[in-house]
């Protein structure tokens, strides 16, 4: 019986609620109807026109292993260097354009041969491709092919905050280093996109003089001294405005880059040169360099610091184009001749960075433009 009255008492009120509606209906304004706004559709900006495009800087990577041309209005937004790779990563945010260049040297036993298209093919593959295109929506191969002048041609389309993008990879390789351009536009903006990737490609330049040297370490030119010498990652640069004095130091040692007046003409002033900067200082042995812009020698030798404790002391002296001497004098702890074989045994890393120090004149002169 209850059960019944809860039902005729809800139908009532639901009549009432039905009757009361239709009477505000009727006497209210008519309300406009609302019309959901449409989600914008993402435009791209007017692409650059090729002949706009003007390479007109050149950017040393900072493992110094490369120089790349970078065109006018695109900036350095990333550059870093691993123990097989070194890549530069150039963004222009106007163009919503990317530029990436990497050169690559992928660990291979003695008997694997030399790099070749094949090697290229099957290194990049969808594990090694899907990787690289992480910061995109989704990504697809559009085509790959090869070229008459040797270089492996990978067309993408890609996806990305509801935008469709476009991009071709170039790779090649000279047997040893792997050499990859990668350029990524609009879809609006193809043509812009291969005058950027085949001018970039164009001036990509391995410095392949320091092939033997680690990958990871880094690299410091001075522009106006035009001399240059490669260390290891984890030691660190001091004292490095263009045209003075440089320190770099690690694991205990230290060593200090400059330039002095007057240059030397035998082994038996470069003795002396080396005993003139280091008071009290012993000779140990002096070997003859010959490089292409500049020829002098390294003089190992041992001293004492201000506690009578003795150290190895190893320095570089070579005889500029500009008149100078470039010297690049190294202490560090121990006993130890770097110009013997057993010395460079002893310290490969140090003997390695010494040997790296050079004159490059012809390098300021490309990156002063």
């Amino acid at each position: 019986m209850w059960m019944k009255r809860i039902t005729i008492i809800f139908g009532i009120s639901m009549a009432a609620i039905l009757a009361l509606t239709t009477l505000l209906s009727a006497v209210a304004p008519n309300q406009p109807r609302i019309v959901p706004t449409a989600a914008p559709v993402a435009t791209f900006p007017p692409p650059p026109a090729p002949e706009s495009i003007v390479f007109a800087q050149r950017f040393l990577h900072p493992g110094g292993l490369y120089t790349v041309a970078v065109p006018a209005g695109w900036n350095v937004n990333e550059a870093q260097n691993t123990r097989e790779g070194l890549r530069t990563v150039l963004g222009n945010e106007a163009a919503q354009s990317l530029i990436q260049v990497d050169v690559d040297r992928p660990p291979r036993s003695n008997d694997a041969g030399p790099l070749t298209l094949d090697v290229l093919d099957a290194r990049y593959n969808d594990a090694w491709l899907g990787s690289s295109w992480l910061e995109y929506r989704d990504w697809d191969e559009s085509e790959r092919r090869r070229s008459a002048d040797e270089r492996l041609i990978i067309d993408f389309t890609l996806g990305h905050g509801g935008q469709t993008f476009v991009a071709r990879q170039q790779a090649w390789t000279d047997g040893e280093w792997i050499y990859a351009v990668r350029v990524v536009t609009p879809e609006n903006a193809t043509d812009a996109l291969l005058t950027l990737l085949q001018g970039t490609a164009d001036s990509l330049r391995p410095l392949k003089e320091l092939a033997d040297t680690p990958f990871l370490w880094n690299a410091w030119f001075d522009e106006q001294r035009a001399h240059f010498i490669r260390y290891p990652q984890e030691w660190t640069l001091s004292d490095s405005a263009p045209g003075r004095p440089t320190s770099i130091s690690g694991d205990g040692a230290s060593l200090r880059i400059e330039t002095d007046a007057g240059q030397i003409a035998d082994a038996g002033s470069a003795g002396a040169r080396v005993i003139e900067r280091h008071p009290g200082a012993e000779v140990l042995s002096i070997s003859a360099l010959e490089q292409v812009d500049g020829s002098g020698f390294s003089v190992a030798w041992r001293g004492r610091n201000a506690d009578g404790d003795s150290h190895s002391g190893f320095d570089v002296l070579l005889n500029g184009n500009d008149e100078q001497l470039h010297v690049a004098s190294l202490r560090f702890p121990g006993l130890t001749d770097l110009n013997t074989e057993g010395g460079a045994a002893a310290a490969p890393e140090l003997e390695m960075m010494m040997r790296s120090f050079r004159l490059l004149p012809e390098l300021a002169a490309e990156l002063a433009g």
